[in-house]
């Protein structure tokens, strides 16, 4: 297959972005860290503080953060979507959300 021609790819993603400006409303969060850094925990808690309206545990500054802006969309937000490209940590996301 030939390579896709990067300014093809640069007009369809700025065209999708114009698109999801005219619609978008809620906040849109990307945690991006290191191996053990509390990714999973962090968005383990956050769906659980939004559903819930509490955590387990004290968060760090950084943590609050992503925890505010989430919560920014509480009261309209009817799904939570979280993705990954690994299989193992699909399955711990599936098994601790099924906890709360």
């Amino acid at each position: 297959m030939p390579p896709i021609p990067k300014s093809s790819i640069s007009s369809k993603l700025k065209s999708l972005g114009k698109e999801a400006n005219k619609t978008q409303t809620l906040p849109h969060v990307m945690i991006k860290a290191f191996a053990g850094s509390g990714k999973t925990s962090t968005l383990v808690e956050a769906l659980r503080l939004l559903v819930e309206g509490q955590t387990s545990f004290a968060p760090s500054p950084q943590q609050e953060d992503i925890w505010e802006e989430l919560l920014k969309s509480q009261d309209e937000a009817k799904t939570f979507c979280m993705t990954s490209f690994g299989k193992e940590i699909v399955k711990t996301l599936e098994e601790r959300i099924a906890k709360h």
